[in-house]
């Protein structure tokens, strides 16, 4: 991974970090309740050389301190069963 694309990622996990501390922070000051989720987002692959570009910056993210996952076709399932048609 070049090292330009590297600083980029860690950039976008750094400011995605921030806004994600900071819209939690403004959640509890405000006494805002609504039905807000945080399981997360499940990106689906259907090419393997990008389900692949995918892993390496998921790994890169972690890295930085973002938790990401790579996960089977069954794992996908369990999390999103809709997909199974």
């Amino acid at each position: 991974m070049p090292g330009r694309t590297r600083r980029n990622i860690a950039d976008i996990v750094s400011l995605a970090l921030y806004s994600r501390g900071r819209l939690q922070a403004l959640r509890q000051e405000l006494g805002l309740d609504y039905d807000q989720l945080e399981r997360g987002i499940l990106h689906i692959y259907t090419d393997r050389d990008e389900f692949s570009r995918a892993v390496e910056a998921a790994r890169v993210m972690r890295q930085f301190g973002l938790d990401r996952d790579t996960v089977d076709i069954d794992q996908c399932l369990a999390i999103e069963p809709a997909l199974g048609g």
